[in-house]
């Protein structure tokens, strides 16, 4: 799902999804590009908490449904490490199919709780599966998580081999381009972490391509990735004291997040920090002075979020005082 994203626009009518809570927050982890290209989510009453409304939400939920406490995640990989155990054959391809599913999950819940060398192991066994089954969008999720195990535990020529496996694989099985640009922001990082920020700056500048070209498509949908390839960008032509371009491409990537940011500020707030923060200091090595006006936005959005936060503070601190 997550490999073939932009491939769902060819459907000429709504596509629905009906999934229960569980799997859309699988969904919300594991498919992060298409989970952000939806149009709309809704909560049907049967089954909701007692707190819930049965109301259509915005895509404003998307942290909450991504974010799981520690105690949440070991329970379900416990959960799920019964289901594999309990298998017993799993010759059959339905079976496996579950097993890779459930191995793929195990893997993203590991690496979101960066215990790598955990995730590692999961992705190599989901990745042993994909092949068996012959299913390439699994192979070239397996090889990216593989990848950023390995990079995330600092073993960066496997993760470069990993990246570079998944990047041939999605051109080869034609599995889209934000697949494509997925891998390649992937090599450019790694490549820039080994040092060689000059060799970086060709696979930076090739998803930075895709993104653009995928965001005049579908703006909402793909703005977010053309901004975390500018600032991946950005932060390869840093490494290379290309301060001044670097500047230029973090500039590009608070453009492209600042209306996705206006209209869902929780979702995106993290994003536009972080390219805040570098252009600021790109712009700082230049002895340059940054653009106010390009700021301006994300400085509002800031400043409501930090009161909005200071509100809820506030309630919570005026809730525990009123009870007995």
């Amino acid at each position: 799902l997550n490999a073939s994203r932009e491939l769902w626009g060819q459907f000429h009518c709504p596509v629905l999804l009906v999934v229960t809570s569980a799997e859309a927050l699988q969904l919300a982890r594991q498919a992060t590009d298409l989970w952000r290209y939806r149009r709309h989510r809704f909560e049907l009453p049967a089954g909701l908490p007692a707190s819930s409304s049965p109301q259509m939400l915005d895509q404003v939920d998307r942290l909450s449904m991504e974010r799981t406490t520690r105690g949440d995640a070991e329970a379900r990989i416990a959960d799920l490490q019964r289901r594999l155990a309990s298998m017993g054959d799993t010759s059959n391809a339905q079976l496996l199919a579950s097993a890779l599913a459930w191995r793929l999950e195990i893997a993203a819940l590991h690496l979101q709780a960066n215990h790598h060398k955990d995730a590692f192991s999961a992705y190599q066994d989901a990745l042993h599966i994909a092949v068996q089954l012959g299913d390439r969008e699994a192979q070239f999720q397996a090889l990216m998580g593989f990848g950023l195990a390995s990079l995330y535990d600092w073993h960066l020529a496997t993760a470069e081999e990993s990246f570079r496996t998944g990047q041939q694989l999605a051109m080869d099985a034609g599995l889209g381009l934000a697949a494509q640009a997925s891998s390649l922001g992937y090599l450019s990082q790694v490549v820039g972490q080994s040092g060689r920020h000059n060799e970086a700056l060709v696979p930076a500048q090739e998803a930075v391509d895709i993104r653009r070209k995928l965001a005049q498509a579908n703006p909402d949908a793909f703005l977010p990735d053309l901004a975390m390839s500018c600032g991946a960008m950005g932060q390869v032509l840093a490494g290379a004291e290309e301060h001044a371009k670097a500047a230029a491409s973090f500039a590009e990537g608070i453009a492209a997040i600042t209306p996705r940011l206006r209209a869902i500020p929780q979702a995106f707030a993290g994003i536009a920090q972080a390219l805040h923060r570098d252009y600021l200091e790109s712009m700082e090595k230049t002895g340059q002075e940054p653009d106010r006006q390009l700021l301006a936005p994300v400085a509002e959005v800031f400043q409501a979020l930090q009161q909005n936060e200071l509100q809820q503070n506030e309630q919570t601190n005026q809730n525990d005082q009123d009870q007995p």
